[in-house]
This record gives structure tokens, C-alpha cells and sequence, in this order.
């Protein structure tokens, strides 16, 4: 064991892998759904207090849908409790707009909410769900109004690529705090659909324009804009390198040091058999870079 391992900064807990939407970029490993949802509401505040006690800062919930896990207020609130900045990661489909302010009240800080387009034909198209663009503008509205920060991440494919200046005006009009324009990166489901969803380098350089013209016009709202690694001038570390920063736990209990890592031939530990500080400290996985 290294004596000059620094503790992890930013967890996520992916509370389940059930979600309405069906998008066909997913990051998710192609057999997400065999992933159970067996951590308990007490497992998961073991967890974060572990880390917590570490000197973690920084607390996400996502998925899959996030809302979909019946204790999610009790889990946001115990966050809370613990002193996190805490975020969700969400779609703003599939739960009552009642549950917006019973978050805010548990504690909850900032709603990054995904948006697909504009437009709900495009949104339809790539999510196949028929509802999910006036369910995303009714969530982020509720937001707005219980006086939760708003930020909006787009994700970003061929099929939409050519409306990043609509989708900025339209996250402009949800009262998005800011934007990320997120190309998205090539695992799990992405990387199957790779050959429909990778744009070229021509329409990524047309939408970089884009990105630039709205930034120089406007200060309100900030536009960050994240370049897929297919057409990145230089290599980069996963998660500012493996076992430095963040530290993922998924449905199962299972730790990862970044979302997408058990796609890869190695076997990760499970915080219901071993504390986050053995995982982080001693794992042969955390430890494998």
C-alpha cells in the first residue's frame, strides 16, 4: 500500500440502472440490466459516511433515473445531513413533479438535467419516448421555481449535432445557471451505435463555431463544450487518473474509479465486502494505473 494515496474528492452513486428512456448513446455496459438493485437505503449511507470520513466533498446521484429509487429523499437528505454538495443527475422523466420540492427540502443543491434537443420529434427520436420533452421542460421549470441550481447537459450525436444553436436557446429559456454541450464518449451502448452516432470532424468544427458565437454574445449563461475523444488533439487521463479523484458505486455495491472501468477485464471489489477505504487504499483494481 502507497503511503501518498490522496482520498477521493467526488463519489457517484448510480442508485439504479431502470430508466424511461432508451437512448441509443448510453454509457451503460450492454448488459446494464443484469445489474441488480441490491444496495440497501442503509448501505448507501454506510457508504457515503465512509467516505465522507475520508475527505469526500462532492456527491452525485444518477442511473439510469435516480428518481426511480424509492428512497432517494432519505438518501439526498443523509447526504445532506453529512455536509455533501450534492447533485442530481437526471432526465426529469419518470417521477411526480412533487418529488422537486421534497428535494430541495432534503438538502438536494444543483439538478443537472439532460436534454436531447430542442425539439420533441428529435428528442422522441433518440430517447423513444414520445413524452419525455414537455415531461424535461415541466421538471426543469419546477426546479426554477424551488430555487434549485439548473444545469443542463445535452449530449451529442449526429442526429443533433447540427442544433447546438437552438439547444443553447432552448436551455437559455429553462433558466439553465449553464450549459454543457457534451459530445459524448464511446462506451458500452455508444460504442455498439458508434457508426450512426459519431459525427464528422467537418460538422463537430460547424458546432464548435457555434458554441464560440453564442459565448462571445452572451455572459449570462456559461456554454462548456466537451470534445469526443475520437477527435481530441492529444490523450487524456480517465477521471483526472484512476484512484485520484472520483469514485463510483453502482446498483450492485459494486466500486469503480470511473463509470465505464468494469468494461474492462478486471474484478472490482464491492463496498458489502469491503469498507471504501479498503477499496480505495488497497484494491489491486483502484491501484491497477
Amino acid at each position: 500500500m502507497e503511503t501518498n494515496i490522496k482520498p477521493p474528492l467526488w463519489m457517484l452513486l448510480e442508485l439504479t440502472h431502470k430508466c424511461p428512456l432508451e437512448c441509443s448513446y448510453c454509457y451503460n455496459q450492454l448488459d446494464f440490466a443484469n445489474t441488480k438493485d441490491s444496495m440497501s437505503k442503509e448501505d448507501w449511507f454506510r457508504v457515503m459516511e465512509e467516505a465522507r470520513a475520508m475527505g469526500a466533498v462532492q456527491l452525485g446521484f444518477s442511473g439510469g433515473e435516480p428518481l426511480l429509487n424509492k428512497d432517494i429523499l432519505e438518501i439526498v437528505k443523509k447526504a445532506a445531513d453529512l455536509k455533501f454538495y450534492t447533485n442530481l443527475i437526471t432526465s426529469g422523466v419518470g417521477a411526480d413533479l412533487s418529488i422537486v420540492p421534497k428535494l430541495k427540502e432534503a438538502g438536494l443543491k444543483t439538478v443537472q438535467l439532460g436534454i436531447q434537443s430542442h425539439d420533441a420529434n428529435t428528442t422522441a427520436l433518440i430517447t423513444n419516448n414520445k413524452t419525455a420533452q414537455k415531461d424535461k421542460i415541466a421538471f426543469a421549470k419546477a426546479c426554477k421555481d424551488n430555487g434549485l441550481q439548473l444545469i443542463v447537459n445535452s449530449c451529442i450525436t449526429r442526429q443533433n449535432i447540427h442544433q447546438i444553436g437552438e439547444i443553447i436557446e432552448f436551455a437559455e429559456s429553462l433558466g439553465a445557471n449553464y450549459l454543457e454541450i457534451a459530445n459524448i464518449q464511446y462506451y458500452g451502448w455508444a460504442l455498439k451505435n458508434i457508426d450512426a452516432l459519431l459525427p464528422t470532424q467537418e460538422q463537430l468544427k460547424k458546432a464548435k463555431e457555434v458554441v464560440d458565437f453564442y459565448r462571445e454574445k452572451r455572459d449570462d449563461m456559461k456554454v462548456f463544450f466537451v470534445v469526443p475523444d475520437y477527435y481530441a488533439t492529444r490523450p487524456k487521463a480517465c477521471m483526472n487518473g484512476w484512484g485520484t479523484t472520483f469514485l463510483t458505486i453502482n446498483p450492485d455495491g459494486v466500486a469503480l474509479p470511473c463509470n465505464t472501468a468494469n468494461t474492462l477485464p478486471l474484478e472490482f471489489p464491492n463496498v458489502k465486502d469491503f469498507s471504501v477505504k479498503e477499496i480505495w487504499n488497497d484494491s489491486e483494481a483502484f491501484n491497477f494505473f
